[in-house]
């Protein structure tokens, strides 16, 4: 699990007797190709290769072990899902952080005394729990789900007498009564879930009850919250936390799958119109370059090679002698589609991960990627 506080101490971390190694690295696991990933591995220390001529033996053993350790693990990752990983290492000083995650995270190699966690912190936010809120009429249960583990993170309780059947006056008073208590609980609860919200801790919600109860709590959510409500669902307040897990998961993935439909037709009809959408790697990077790019829509997996110009930064997708438009110097990237997903978080614009057979599938007809713009030149 990401935790920020950890990002944040290896922010800080600094050794200077020893190199510090920090990789990131795709792995196909939907293929039999999955050693694809060695060969990007490979490629990677290849790039810090010729940095060992001038350490000491001890600091070129230190990153020899290192490079070891990192292919072993990343072999043990392919072989257990994992789609990407970052890894932190260091033998000489004794340090070695893992990371893993169920998407893609580029490819990107750096040695030096300190460690390169800006990837790290971008994700924090891809990755940040939903939490799903069960109401009853004086206790919730308030759980964070971190992908397939579910924890439950606190109860909101509150004293609620129980209906009564006295009948006349004194019936309605309680009635009265046990009413204006549910909705303090309801208000308390309301109140819990914006306090957790605002400390950063997730960014989806989901409410499961009864429906009346549901609908009556939603009228006292924050606005924020209300913005990243997801869905809700039927649940009995007594019911074990797998099942509570299961019907969180199904009600993350159908709203995912109904948010890629609407993201592929907006992408579909802007694209079509050669408006305020693109499709392909050749008009996502030239969007790209031109800062335009509000949100990427990529099948992941997704993976292509490319050139990168080292003078002006352009980028192409055929090999070619010199930069067509600096005439400078081309270096070969093994995936340019890891490359455009670096940038766009970079400029601060959202990526969006395609998933579900008949996404993909339509997402595969326009090039396997593609963007909503921000504007129209």
């Amino acid at each position: 699990m990401l935790a920020r506080q950890d990002v944040e101490e290896l922010s800080h971390y600094q050794n200077e007797e020893y190199p510090v190694i920090s990789v990131y690295i795709n792995i196909d696991t939907q293929t039999p190709e999955y050693d694809r990933s060695q060969i990007r591995l490979k490629n990677l220390f290849n790039q810090v290769e010729d940095l060992k001529e001038l350490m000491t033996k001890e600091e070129a053993d230190s990153l020899s072990h290192d490079q070891e350790r990192i292919r072993a693990f990343v072999r043990e990752q392919s072989r257990q899902g994992s789609r990407g990983v970052a890894v932190f290492a260091s033998s000489g000083a004794g340090l070695w952080e893992t990371f893993t995650f169920p998407n893609r995270v580029g490819q990107h190699i750096e040695l030096g005394d300190t460690l390169y966690v800006k990837p790290l912190f971008r994700m924090l936010e891809r990755y940040k729990p939903v939490c799903t809120a069960l109401i009853g009429k004086g206790r919730t249960r308030i759980f964070l789900l971190y992908g397939d583990e579910i924890d439950e993170r606190t109860d909101v309780y509150s004293p609620v007498p129980g209906r009564h059947d006295q009948g006349g006056w004194s019936q309605a008073r309680l009635q009265r009564h046990h009413d204006e208590r549910v909705i303090q609980h309801l208000k308390a609860t309301a109140d819990q879930l914006f306090k957790i919200h605002q400390g950063g801790v997730f960014r989806r919600l989901l409410i499961g009850g009864t429906d009346e109860l549901v609908t009556q709590f939603e009228g006292y959510l924050h606005p924020y919250l209300k913005d990243h409500l997801v869905d809700t669902f039927p649940m009995e307040m007594m019911a074990n936390i797998k099942k509570i897990q299961k019907q969180s998961l199904q009600a993350l993935e159908a709203s995912e799958r109904a948010a890629h439909a609407a993201l592929l037709d907006r992408l579909e009809s802007e694209a079509g119109a050669q408006s305020l959408g693109v499709a392909g790697l050749s008009g996502t990077i030239r969007a790209l370059e031109r800062g335009q790019i509000m949100t990427l829509l990529v099948n992941d997996g997704f993976a292509a090679p490319g050139y990168r110009c080292v003078s002006c930064g352009h980028t192409i997708l055929d090999e070619e002698d010199q930069c067509p438009y600096c005439s400078g110097d081309l270096e070969r990237m093994d995936d340019v589609v890891a490359y455009i997903i670096d940038q766009v978080y970079d400029q601060g614009s959202d990526v969006v991960f395609v998933s579900g057979d008949a996404s993909v599938e339509r997402l595969e007809t326009l090039g396997n990627i593609g963007a909503l713009l921000r504007y129209q030149l």
